[in-house]
Parts: C-alpha cells; sequence; structure tokens
C-alpha cells in the first residue's frame, strides 16, 4: 500500500508538474501576446502623438487662413469702399463738366450779345457821326447865311428879309442841337 500511495503520489507529482509545464507554457504565450500588444499599442500611441503634431500644425495653419481671410475681407470692404469714392468723384466730375459746359455756353451767348451790342453800338455811332456830319455841313450853311444877313443888314436891305433869315437860322441850330443830343443819347444805350 505503501508503493501505492507512492504511485498515487509520484502520479500526483508527474501531473502537478505537468501540469506547472503547461501552466508555464500558457504564461509565456501570454507574455510574448501581452508584449506584442504593448508593442502595437506603443506604435499606436506614436501614431496618435504624430497625428496630434499633424493636427497643431492644421490648426496653426486654420488660424493663419482665418487671418488671411479677415485681412481679405477688410481689403475687400476697403475696395468697395474705394470703388465707391470713385464713382462719387466721377459723377462729381460729370456735373462740373456739365456746369462748365454751361458757364462756356453763357460765355459765348454772352459774348455773342456783346458782338452783337457793339455792332449796334457801331452802327449807332456811325448814324450819329454821319448826322452830325449833316448837322455840321447844316450850320457851316447856316453860318454862311448868317454872314451874308450880316452883310445885307449892314448894306441896308430890308428888316423883314433878316427877320426870316434870322428865323431860318434858329430853326438850323436848334435842329443841329436836336441832332447832336439824339446822338449823344444812342451812344449812351
Amino acid at each position: 500500500m505503501l508503493s501505492r500511495v507512492s504511485d498515487q503520489r509520484e502520479n500526483i507529482e508527474a501531473k502537478s508538474v505537468g501540469h506547472l509545464q503547461k501552466l508555464n507554457s500558457g504564461l509565456e504565450n501570454k507574455i510574448i501576446e501581452l508584449q506584442q500588444k504593448l508593442d502595437v499599442s506603443n506604435a499606436e500611441v506614436s501614431r496618435l502623438h504624430g497625428q496630434e503634431r499633424e493636427m497643431d500644425q492644421l490648426k496653426m495653419q486654420l488660424m493663419e487662413r482665418d487671418m488671411e481671410r479677415a485681412h481679405a475681407i477688410a481689403l475687400r470692404t476697403r475696395l468697395e469702399e474705394m470703388e465707391g469714392e470713385v464713382e462719387q468723384l466721377q459723377m462729381d466730375c460729370i456735373i462740373k463738366d456739365e456746369e462748365r459746359e454751361a458757364v462756356v455756353k453763357k460765355m459765348e451767348l454772352l459774348q455773342l450779345e456783346a458782338e452783337k451790342r457793339a455792332a449796334d453800338a457801331a452802327r449807332a455811332i456811325a448814324d450819329a457821326e454821319e448826322r452830325a456830319a449833316e448837322a455840321a455841313a447844316a450850320l457851316a450853311d447856316a453860318e454862311k447865311d448868317r454872314r451874308a444877313l450880316e452883310k445885307a443888314l449892314n448894306s441896308g436891305r430890308g428888316m423883314s428879309t433878316i427877320r426870316l433869315i434870322l428865323y431860318a437860322y434858329e430853326r438850323i441850330t436848334a435842329a443841329f442841337w436836336s441832332a447832336l443830343d439824339v446822338n449823344t443819347v444812342a451812344l449812351q444805350n
């Protein structure tokens, strides 16, 4: 019985050693598997750190683009303001051109009117000079007649003839001064 107990013990021990060897082998496999998982996890962590750095770079680029976009919007707004100013200046130029053209036309009309008045004045002066010449000729004739009358008076001819001649002389002189006044008024206008 002892041998049986000893066989049983040896059997149990053999089973224990076999079991422990199986357990050792299983644990070694588990350690290898866990080591592989750890390597995969470390690789994943490295990849994620790389992606994180890449994301940080992309965020910086995005911020730069946002700043550029804001700057572009500000430039576009300024451009639109400047286009509005240019449009207003063009309208002002058109208005100024129209005003200038109106002034030029008015000046041309005034020039034509001044030329017409100058021509009218020149005609009036010519007419006045002609009348003055006629009046001067009439006055010269009247003066001649007056001398002839004085001569006749000094020679003793009739008084009635002298009165008629003096009356004619006064009429001619009045006509001369009247013509001279008309010419002066025409020149003043």
